[in-house]
């Protein structure tokens, strides 16, 4: 069995990195919690305890709030892009890409729906604006037990708005990305968001460039796309909770990685048609980031393939963007994804069986 250490930078893999804020739902804390959620507060700095208060704000603004305007999007090291973004937590999310494609990406809360024009294509698929809520309330557990931290980093402006800066990262000791959010001071919405390695390097970031937090927005806005002429695809996908219950929907024996990184667990295996075969995507987070496992009995998909192995001009790898390990272990190929420093990432992935 060989294995490539392999570095990109791949826009397309976006999905798998960025985790959203949208709706939250408050969880119950078991017996005893509340006292021990107070005693945490008492001890928190002056700093910490204020990001705790905004965060909080902010995810009730975001539960409560409609909100639009024109936003920019830098992931990953690809190509900006640039959308009108409409957002209603009781309606779901629209987003009319401005650059580099004209596409329009629909979600409902139901039904999510991708119209490329240049391609002529809809693609239809489940919701997911509800799993990116649930990621949301596991910041918010993960802050309250501990195994995150969260604190003020200053103020800023954006879109015009004065905004407070909020820090969220993994305890002293774990090497892990950390995100910072910028928090709108009179509505609690967030108007930018950033992810950084912790070397520093900016990982993803996404920002308001005018904003309009009193929208009026249409039933319409939230519709399936009105797109004549074009290909219908209905995406198959299913998603597991766990890998016994995934392992039931391939032929092939499901791998899993022996070492993961502190704090990080399974959120959910997807499993999905790929050249007539089937594909799963083992995803393990940690509130802030993701690391995913790919396996599938056919040949890798082209935007992990022909991305793998791209380096800088200086012959070392690329300071942006997700690294990426690619290797083939009998009739199965693998890819491990993630935003680790790439020794790290080969130790996850030669522990796989």
């Amino acid at each position: 069995m060989t294995r490539y250490a392999r570095n990109h930078r791949a826009a397309t893999l976006a999905a798998l990195f960025v985790v959203p804020l949208t709706a939250l739902a408050v969880g119950v804390l078991p017996p005893g919690g509340a006292a021990v959620r107070a005693e945490r507060e008492r001890e928190r700095p002056e700093g910490a305890e204020r990001a705790h208060r905004l965060l909080k704000r902010m995810m009730e603004a975001e539960r409560r709030r409609a909100v639009a305007g024109r936003e920019v999007t830098d992931i990953a090291g690809g190509p900006e892009s640039e959308q009108r973004v409409k957002r209603d937590p009781r309606r779901g999310m629209r987003i009319e890409f401005i650059r580099p494609t004209q596409d329009i990406l629909v979600d409902n809360r139901r039904r999510s729906w991708r119209l490329q024009n240049g391609k002529k294509r809809l693609i239809e698929r489940p919701s997911r604006l509800r799993e990116k809520g649930r990621a949301v309330y596991e910041i918010m557990a993960r802050l309250r037990r501990g195994e995150l931290q969260a604190d003020m980093e200053g103020q800023d402006l954006v879109a015009g708005r004065v905004t407070d800066i909020v820090r969220i990262g993994p305890p002293p000791g774990v090497a892990a990305p950390a995100r910072r959010f910028w928090i709108d001071r009179e509505t609690g919405l967030r108007l930018r968001t950033e992810e950084r390695a912790p070397s520093g390097r900016v990982l993803s970031s996404s920002y308001f460039l005018e904003v309009d937090v009193s929208p009026r927005l249409r039933d319409e806005d939230f519709a399936e796309p009105d797109a004549p002429g074009v290909k219908r695809v209905v995406e198959d996908r299913q998603v597991f909770g766990s890998v016994h219950e995934a392992q039931k929907a391939v032929h092939f024996s499901l791998r899993r990685p022996g070492h993961l990184p502190a704090g990080f667990k399974l959120r959910e295996v997807a499993v999905m048609k790929y050249k007539r075969k089937k594909m799963a995507v083992q995803r393990f987070a940690n509130g802030l980031t993701v690391l995913s496992l790919f396996q599938t009995d056919a040949d890798l998909p082209p935007r992990l393939r022909d991305r793998a192995g791209k380096r800088g001009n200086d012959g070392q790898s690329p300071r942006r963007g997700p690294r990426v390990i690619t290797w083939r272990d009998g009739a199965d190929t693998f890819a491990l994804v993630g935003n680790f420093p790439e020794d790290d990432l080969q130790r996850i992935a030669d522990s796989v069986r």
